[in-house]
């Protein structure tokens, strides 16, 4: 909110008190993770509660779909990739790790099955590819 209120200087001093306040809770690192990720500003902090917080649980789907947005928008499209098939895998219909995956396989130049995921990522939520190019992420 502070961010969409032109305070994007406030929005990084409450991420990082939220994890201060609480460092080892993998939900409120993967919170502030997906946060950073959704605004696409201090991407190295965001990997580091990302990983952090699957340190704690490893096989979080939550942290691996934020840290595969994490990975896309850093341009290290096969682990992101690696990351929303492990995300996937855990929980089949999250159609965030759908949608990026299928983003990450077009930049790749995998045009074909990129698209077959946003298509499956569209068919479980409709308003997934307007959500994300209100991030910037998009084909």
């Amino acid at each position: 909110m502070l961010e969409k209120l032109g305070h994007p200087d406030a929005t990084t001093t409450a991420l990082d008190a939220m994890v201060s306040a609480d460092p080892h809770n993998p939900v409120v690192l993967n919170n502030a993770c997906y946060a950073r990720a959704v605004l696409g500003r201090h991407l190295d902090v965001a990997l580091r509660d990302c990983d952090e917080a699957l340190r704690m649980t490893p096989q979080d789907p939550n942290a691996l779909d934020s840290r595969c947005l994490v990975r896309f928008r850093t341009g290290d499209f096969a682990s992101a990739i690696g990351d929303c098939d492990a995300a996937l895998k855990a929980r089949a219909d999250l159609s965030s790790s759908l949608y990026v995956r299928g983003l990450a396989k077009i930049r790749l130049g995998y045009t074909d099955i990129g698209h077959a995921d946003i298509a499956a990522a569209i068919a479980l939520d409709p308003k997934i590819a307007d959500a994300y190019a209100g991030y910037g992420v998009k084909t």
